[in-house]
């Protein structure tokens, strides 16, 4: 069953016998990103987060790489907003603490997302828990700080409207808080 698609390639929900019921990701060849597996098997080691969608497997194929991650059975931030427009400040609250919980997770690691936006933030309710996990998803755009410069971290990237104004604004007078 496909779950949507992007600008780099299809989701599918597939059963995988050792990992279960989980998304997979395919992607062109040419349009693959290794730093998008590096990045996400940066976040894998070690101390695992809620918050983030654990990517689980890549394999490359003849014209494709199959990348599976785990499966968030309720969609998008996007289509949540769309069915819930007005929320109480709690629950909001209760949102963004787990998202910027997550992003701690990938600055931690050295991993700036570049394109946090609601298509890009996945839910999940544990089967039986009665709660929903806000997850941090599509890291196809990544940038991971080794040798990380000014110039990098102003780089219009991402989508538009949901760029900082320092960066849209393209001045370079912002600093690495961007």
């Amino acid at each position: 069953m496909k779950l949507g698609d992007g600008h780099f390639g299809d989701v599918f929900l597939v059963y995988n016998e050792q990992f279960g019921v989980i998304a997979a990701k395919l992607i062109q060849n040419g349009k693959f990103n290794a730093r998008e597996w590096e990045a996400a098997s940066q976040v894998n080691r070690g101390e695992q987060n809620p918050f983030v969608v654990k990517s689980l497997l890549a394999q490359k194929q003849d014209e494709y790489v199959i990348v599976l991650q785990e499966y968030s059975n309720m969609g998008d931030m996007e289509n949540f907003i769309q069915k819930m427009p007005v929320l109480p400040i709690s629950t909001i609250r209760a949102i963004m603490k787990q998202i910027l919980l997550g992003l701690r997770l990938l600055h931690e690691k050295g991993i700036v997302h570049r394109d946090i936006k609601e298509p890009n933030i996945l839910l999940h309710s544990p089967p039986g828990s009665g709660r929903v996990i806000f997850k941090i998803g599509d890291l196809g755009i990544v940038k991971i700080l080794k040798n990380v410069n000014k110039e990098t971290l102003m780089t219009k990237i991402g989508t538009a409207i949901f760029m900082a104004p320092e960066v849209e604004i393209g001045d370079r007078i912002a600093d690495g808080k961007v």
